[in-house]
């Protein structure tokens, strides 16, 4: 008993640690360090096996949309860090109607073992969705496309900017 209670403890404080360091990773987007904890709470085996995944349940659970859930895959399946394979399936329904499903299969690849090092921030789609929202950007004054980007932490109950 005592043998189990410590590799359990000893387990937990390894999941742990690889957490922060996904949470740490400045080259992830908050919505993919969200996605990539909930995914390895969910489904353990992603980090030895391919797993059967439910992207409708992983992203109720991670707070973000379906689509958010399956971009985040495609990035990571195009860095090399995951493997993902979609595959449709035609099922039949309890009247014996033809019912398509799509099965989603994930696995974490080898350099996803080193979550600190893992960057989806230059996925080429991601980086010209980023173009194109900062083209759509134009001064209303003077029609200039030079425009500076700033973020402000603001305290939601009085309105005060908190760094200034």
């Amino acid at each position: 008993m005592d043998d189990a209670f410590r590799q359990e403890f000893l387990d937990g404080a390894q999941r742990q640690a690889r957490e922060d360091l996904i949470i740490g990773n400045a080259w992830l987007s908050p919505a993919d360090r969200i996605i990539l904890v909930v995914l390895e709470r969910m489904y353990p085996a992603v980090r030895r096996n391919r797993v059967p995944i439910q992207i409708w349940k992983l992203a109720e659970r991670a707070g973000v949309t379906r689509r958010s859930v399956s971009r985040f895959f495609v990035a990571m399946h195009e860095h090399g860090y995951m493997s993902y394979i979609v595959m449709r399936i035609v099922d039949r329904d309890l009247q014996g109607n033809p019912a398509p499903k799509t099965q989603c299969f994930v696995q974490e690849l080898e350099p996803c073992q080193h979550p600190e090092n893992l960057n989806t921030c230059s996925t080429p789609k991601r980086v010209e969705h980023r173009k194109k929202v900062k083209e759509r950007l134009r001064c209303k004054k003077c029609g200039s496309e030079n425009i500076l980007v700033r973020v402000t932490a603001v305290c939601r109950d009085c309105g005060e900017e908190v760094f200034k």
